[in-house]
C-alpha cells in the first residue's frame, strides 16, 4: 500500500543531496510524509508506517503515516514496542503512559524544530479500531512535545463507519477496523523560543490483543501570526533544478573544448 517514487527524483536527491547539508535546527520537516525515502525528517519505533489512498484518502497529498498497535502484518510494519521503551523513545516521565494501563504501541518524533513563542503546530489525525466500545480498554493516540503528552482520542472517540472503498480500492486498509474517528485538525501552540521535539504515538490499553491505528497526515507550522509551511524535503532536493543547470553549463563547455582539438 505504498505509492512509488519516480526514479529521477530519488536520483537527483542522491546525487545532489551533498550540495546542502540539512540544517542541525529548522521548521517541520516533511509534515505531508510526502519525502524519499519514507519519513524523510522522521525516527520511528513500533509499526510505524507510510500508507497511500488504497489505506485511507489522506488529508492531503498522496500519502500518511500511520502507527499501529497491532503486528507488522497488519500494515506491513514492524512489531510494535513496549509502552516504557516508547516512554524512552519520546522522552517521556517514566509511569506516563504504563501507569495509564499501556501495554505496547508505536510512535514517530522529529528533533531540532526550531520555534519562536506563539507558534503553531497544526496536524491532522484520524484514530482507527476494533476494540468493543463498552469494553473499558481504551486505546489512544497523543501527541507530545518536548515531552508533554497531549492526549488526542481514545477508542470511545471512535464513532463512525469507515469511508467506503472506491472503485480505484480506496480506504481498503481503514476497513479492516471496525470505526474511526475520521480526520480531525489539532493545534499545538509553542509557549516559548526554542528547540523542540515534536512526537506522534498510539497504544493499546489493558491488553495487547485488539488493534488500533493512528493516521497522521499535513503537520504544519505557522508564526504566530498565522501562513505557516513546513519543509517538504531534505535541503539538498531544493538545489536539484541549479545543480542541473550547472551540469548542463560543464557539459557544454567540455563539448566546445573537444570541438576545437
Amino acid at each position: 500500500m505504498r505509492t512509488r517514487f519516480k526514479l529521477g527524483m530519488a536520483v537527483g536527491a542522491i546525487a545532489l543531496g551533498f550540495v546542502a547539508a540539512k540544517p542541525a535546527s529548522a521548521a517541520v520537516v516533511n509534515g505531508g510524509f510526502e519525502g524519499f525515502p519514507d519519513f524523510t525528517g522522521w525516527q520511528t519505533t513500533g509499526n510505524s508506517t507510510i500508507q497511500a489512498g488504497d489505506f485511507r484518502v489522506p488529508v492531503e497529498g498522496s500519502q500518511q503515516a500511520v502507527l499501529a498497535t497491532g503486528p507488522g502484518a497488519t500494515t506491513g510494519g514492524s512489531n510494535p514496542v513496549s509502552a516504557a521503551t516508547l516512554e524512552t523513545f519520546l522522552g517521556l516521565g517514566g509511569g506516563t503512559l504504563t501507569g495509564a494501563g499501556a501495554t505496547e504501541g508505536s510512535a514517530i518524533k522529529q528533533l531540532t524544530i526550531s520555534a519562536a513563542a506563539g507558534d503553531t503546530i497544526t496536524f491532522s489525525y484520524d484514530l482507527a479500531t476494533n476494540e468493543p466500545r463498552q469494553q473499558g480498554n481504551n486505546d489512544f493516540g497523543f501527541v507530545t512535545l518536548n515531552g508533554v503528552l497531549t492526549k488526542l482520542a481514545d477508542t470511545t472517540n471512535a464513532t463512525n463507519a469507515p469511508p467506503a472503498i472506491d472503485i480505484s480500492g480506496n480506504n481498503a486498509g481503514i476497513n479492516a477496523f471496525a470505526r474511526e474517528t475520521g480526520y480531525q485538525t489539532f493545534t499545538l501552540t509553542v509557549g516559548a523560543a526554542g528547540t523542540y521535539t515534536l512526537g506522534f504515538g498510539v497504544v493499546d490499553v489493558g491488553d495487547t490483543l485488539v488493534d488500533t491505528a493512528l493516521l497522521i497526515d499535513n503537520v504544519v507550522q505557522a508564526p504566530g501570526g498565522g501562513g505557516g509551511s513546513t519543509v517538504p524535503l531534505p535541503a539538498g532536493v531544493y538545489v536539484l533544478p541549479l545543480g542541473l543547470a550547472l551540469a548542463g553549463l560543464y557539459s557544454a563547455k567540455l563539448r566546445r573544448a573537444a570541438a576545437a582539438v
